[in-house]
């Protein structure tokens, strides 16, 4: 709810967005992640809002329409 798509260009294998971030109080590390297993790995929790987590969700979202499509 605080990302606003601005623009977008679809390429043969992939896409460019240029994407708005509003302030959010609501700015925490996702519940669904092991923290202490991330940190270890060098990597750190996705937070909910960030880039990061709206670029997971978006490839995740595409990798399950891919693979429902054949």
């Amino acid at each position: 709810p605080n990302a606003e798509l601005d623009c977008e260009v679809v390429m043969p294998n992939h896409v460019h967005f240029i994407l708005w971030l509003h302030s959010s109080s609501h700015v925490t590390p996702s519940a669904h992640l092991d923290r202490d297993d991330r940190v270890r790995q060098g990597l750190q929790p996705l937070t909910k809002g960030s880039i990061s987590s709206i670029v997971n969700h978006f490839k995740g979202a595409v990798t399950k329409a891919a693979h429902r499509a054949g």
